[in-house]
């Protein structure tokens, strides 16, 4: 099964929200660049808040584990159909 993105926030957003760095794109000179974005209070940082915001009323109250896995659920279904 191929997906967009393997992050559960991203999952959910359907979208980037955070970065999804893996294997060789995890290095230390990459680590800092993705965080030094966010530690400022710039464009990209409250694009994240925003984002976030976004994903938490989507998963609304408590349950929000289990209706995160329904919709992985659903996208796995729908990938194997």
């Amino acid at each position: 099964m191929r997906v967009p993105h393997y992050a559960m926030v991203n999952l959910i957003a359907e979208g980037r929200v955070v970065p999804e760095l893996m294997q060789h794109e995890f290095t230390p000179a990459r680590v800092a660049a993705e965080a030094e974005q966010l530690l400022d209070e710039g464009p990209s940082r409250q694009a994240m808040l925003e984002s976030l915001a976004d994903v938490r009323q989507r998963l609304g109250g408590p349950g929000a584990s289990e209706r995160a896995a329904s919709l992985v659920a659903d996208l796995l279904v729908r990938s194997t159909s």
